[in-house]
């Protein structure tokens, strides 16, 4: 069960790196929850910071159990956790909540929350993903450096219970990955692509090669963006700059 035990920090330096030294001291359990209230060394994709203030906002790693899943399918599992991300955060904030490709959560063109899964891998195995989650919650005032940042405060302007939220976002992951371990990559591939940020617009992308605008079409099975330009093209993560 995800979400149990749910363990809150009161500081931690990143609640990723805590829960891989607790899993690989076993320590800790598959389905664990680490709520961090303050972290700082928080990451990002590509090892950008995520600055998150004290109390604030959601600061969250689960441990959830893959040793039955193919490591070569890790952009499926991408999928299913960023579309729950986005239900959840949709649930309060509304229609225009999207995911930006690959794993950010939007809420108009304004940046709410993010993912970092890192996963540990043995022998061909996937043993485990530690699903690091970031969701602005009540935070007003952000740090120079982010860019485009929204709360859930300041989009409804209420204040919320964040360590509250987080065993509710656990409670729907758990539900997200039992019910969608009965369906296709391709429903859960076209369920992630559905609420992509941008999907069927153009825009201008840049990419080592080119510099110009493209329709936003989804995604693929390794987690490529497709896109269409004078052609269809697959981009992949990391080569392409968004110039919003």
């Amino acid at each position: 069960m995800i979400g149990k035990p749910f363990i809150q920090l009161d500081t931690v330096d990143s609640s990723n790196n805590h829960a891989k030294d607790q899993f690989r001291m076993g320590l800790a359990e598959y389905g664990t929850a680490f709520f961090a209230i303050e972290q700082t060394q928080g990451r990002g994709q590509r090892d950008r910071n995520w600055q998150s203030q004290k109390g604030a906002n959601i600061v969250l790693t689960v441990i959830v159990d893959c040793r039955a899943r193919d490591p070569h399918n890790a952009f499926v599992f991408n999928a299913q956790i960023a579309r729950c991300c986005y239900d959840f955060f949709h649930s309060y904030a509304g229609d225009e909540t999207s995911i930006k490709w690959p794993n950010d959560i939007y809420w108009r063109d304004r940046k709410a929350g993010g993912i970092l899964i890192e996963n540990a891998v043995r022998n061909g195995i996937w043993e485990a993903a530690f699903v690091g989650i970031g969701i602005n919650i009540n935070q007003t005032a952000f740090d120079a450096t982010a860019v485009r940042p929204v709360s859930l405060k300041q989009i409804t302007g209420k204040s919320y219970a964040p360590q509250m939220l987080a065993q509710e976002l656990c409670t729907l992951m758990h539900q997200h990955l039992t019910q969608q371990d009965h369906i296709s990559e391709q429903e859960i591939l076209h369920a992630y692509s559905s609420v992509l940020f941008k999907k069927d617009q153009p825009v201008l992308l840049q990419t080592p090669r080119w510099k110009k605008e493209a329709y936003i079409l989804g995604v693929n099975r390794t987690g490529q963006l497709l896109v269409r330009h004078e052609e269809e093209e697959a981009l992949q993560h990391g080569e392409v700059s968004w110039l919003l």
